[in-house]
């Protein structure tokens, strides 16, 4: 019996060491929200410049989409793709994170 509560104890133990790591890790999780506010539905939509693409098919006026892509590391620049449905051609913004905080930084 007293084996059996060692075991169990030691397991109890790694999870609680793993679930204080994730929740109290400070920095970017990795999740990433998109929200078309637009009068017109968007057909696509991608997001680049972390370690993995993030990317939406259509999206109608009002509606959301959230991806989670894992603990990342929060680049200086991304970019975004769309493509509204009335559209024939993509549009593209860059957005600079170069001000948002790294991981650790200031920690």
């Amino acid at each position: 019996m007293k084996p059996l509560f060692i075991i169990i104890g030691a397991v109890v133990a790694v999870l609680a060491v793993f679930l204080v790591y994730r929740v109290l890790k400070p920095g970017y999780r990795g999740a990433i929200g998109f929200k078309n506010r637009h009068a017109s539905q968007i057909a696509m939509l991608s997001l680049t410049g972390f370690s993995k693409v993030a990317e939406c098919r259509t999206l109608a006026r009002g509606e959301h989409s959230f991806n989670y892509l894992g603990p990342q590391a929060i680049p200086d620049e991304v970019t975004i793709t769309w493509r509204f449905v009335s559209d024939t051609t993509d549009r593209i913004a860059r957005v600079s994170l170069a001000s948002v905080p790294k991981r650790h930084e200031g920690r």
